[in-house]
């Protein structure tokens, strides 16, 4: 358990042990993120196939982790739920670094300098801002049907976040997604992409963003001005 950046608030999480685990060693560390509105992953329930995945990774011979920052639909109130507006991905990332350095401090058998992520969906988004904001942390990562543009999201959740009367809201977020200006480079080692495209996102935001990292260029919004007015229902 660690803090939130609040500095108050308790960010609970999960460990998961390999079945022949040795407190004596130091075991390289994987985060399963989703951090989002919509789910929670720290739950006393049955997890089911997620569960197995993250199971088989610690019996491969690595410590799994997973914890529900604020914002996710965890029962603690409508301040821990409304805290994340206008910051989706930023204050995420935050709060699950600080929680992976929170670890790495308290177990002697966790190996803070190897630790990875992995997520689907908005974990897949959470990946890419962990990856990018604090790639001290996390060496490597794999973001399963990210979003990595939150203007060109299409669907209802996306649009509640990118009207127009909104977009004034969250300078700090349309500035620093995951494929924009304001993050602190580029990571250090490869983040793996599953094939699979998410169906609810415009092809040219996954197109924008490997451009990005691929060509080593900066991003062009402007390019695809044209899809975020259809997205938007101003075409």
């Amino acid at each position: 358990m660690s803090k939130g950046r609040d500095g108050q608030t308790d960010i609970w999480g999960v460990i998961v042990r390999p079945t022949t685990f040795d407190p004596s060693r130091k075991y390289p560390v994987i985060a399963y993120i989703y951090g989002e509105v919509a789910s929670q992953t720290v739950r006393d329930r049955w997890g089911g196939g997620t569960a197995l995945f993250n199971r088989a990774l610690a019996d491969a011979g690595y410590i799994v982790v997973s914890f529900d920052n604020r914002g996710t639909p965890a029962p603690k109130g409508a301040e821990w739920r409304k805290v994340v507006y206008g910051s989706l991905g930023d204050l995420s990332s935050k709060e699950q670094a600080a929680a992976m350095r929170a670890l790495a401090a308290r177990y002697s058998f966790v190996d803070g300098d190897h630790m990875g992520i992995w997520g689907w969906s908005g974990g897949g988004s959470n990946t890419l801002n962990a990856m990018f904001r604090f790639p001290d942390v996390y060496k490597v990562g794999v973001a399963i049907a990210p979003m990595p543009d939150q203007q060109l999201y299409d669907s209802i959740y996306g649009a509640l976040l990118k009207l127009p009367d909104h977009i004034e809201v969250f300078p700090a977020h349309f500035g620093g997604s995951a494929c924009g200006k304001g993050l602190s480079g580029k990571p250090g080692s490869t983040i793996g992409f599953e094939r699979r495209f998410n169906p609810a996102l415009q092809f040219p935001s996954k197109a924008e963003f490997v451009r990005f990292v691929l060509a080593d260029l900066p991003p062009q919004p402007e390019a695809f001005a044209e899809h975020r007015r259809q997205n938007l229902g101003q075409a």
